[in-house]
């Protein structure tokens, strides 16, 4: 009786796992973090960088500048999220 119990249990957990999985990405706009100041050859490269993903992707890639304390405000940023 436990045996049984377990496999269902186990087909149960398996399922559950499954409907996890079928979650889209990226569910709200992606923010791309560059760590030095707008208007430098970073944002001329990040610019087309943003737009092919925007396409690729579906969801819009903002760009996000986060200058100073040499890359750090940007890094913790990307930490939080």
């Amino acid at each position: 009786m436990k045996l049984i119990l377990r496999l269902l249990l186990l087909v149960l957990f398996s399922l559950l796992q499954v409907s996890a999985w079928a979650q889209q990405w990226p569910a709200k706009p992606v923010r791309l973090l560059i760590p030095y100041p707008p208007g430098g050859s970073n944002e001329i490269l990040a610019r087309p960088i943003a737009q092919k993903l925007t396409e690729l992707w579906g969801r819009a890639v903002v760009l996000d500048f986060r200058p100073g304390a040499g890359g750090s405000i940007a890094t913790e940023a990307t930490a939080r999220g």
